[in-house]
């Protein structure tokens, strides 16, 4: 029961932005869950993967990874590798990689994690579409950005209780890639270079 308050008080703290002590409420509740349970149990990994968000919120990318990877070992091997909670620790190990600059292992882990949700309208899905979008975009892949960033918009739009905060964004990006999209290719000469 302790570590079950100690896990939805490190959620809290989490959602208010108070880190250090997200952290550290769900580092008691992984102790006592690692004793109750065993390292190799579902709730262990789900404590472990929230630990990882607040490690990434942090900056802390390298235990952030740690986590994260451990959190999808024990997911993959006590629920199976295409059970769909696998993907959360997937999502962010994408997120990881995206904020350290590499946008192909994000687009990679974020792809691996819709092979699992895709179809779910599950809040996994939703981010894992986010992230391949922002992977595509790093990469300068304009078509395959506006094909996720419109996935993104449907569950937007057919699940009115996902976070409607980045809708604005996603907007923006698909009207922008449309029109660039639309517009007629320049013909006749190039202009002259500027002296």
């Amino acid at each position: 029961r302790r570590a079950a308050l100690d896990h939805a008080r490190g959620g809290v703290l989490y959602r208010l932005g108070r880190l250090d002590e997200s952290l550290a409420s769900y580092q008691r509740a992984y102790d006592v869950q690692k004793e109750l349970l065993g390292e190799e149990h579902p709730l262990v990994a789900q404590t472990l993967n929230h630990m990882g968000n607040v490690l990434i919120l942090q900056g802390r990318y390298v235990d952030a990874r740690l986590k994260c990877e451990q959190a999808l070992a024990i997911r993959r091997e006590t629920l199976g590798a295409r059970h769909p909670r696998v993907a959360a620790p997937l999502n962010n190990l994408a997120e990881i990689f995206e904020r350290q600059g590499q946008p192909e292992e994000s687009l990679a882990h974020a792809e691996r994690a819709l092979e699992l949700v895709r179809g779910s309208g599950r809040q996994e899905e939703l981010f894992a579409w986010i992230l391949v979008a922002r992977a595509q975009q790093a990469l300068a892949h304009p078509a395959e950005e506006l094909a996720a960033r419109r996935e993104v918009l449907l569950l937007l739009d057919t699940h009115p209780s996902f976070d409607q905060g980045s809708r604005s964004e996603h907007v923006a990006r698909v009207e922008a890639l449309t029109s660039r999209a639309a517009s007629p290719a320049p013909t006749g000469p190039a202009p002259a270079p500027a002296p």
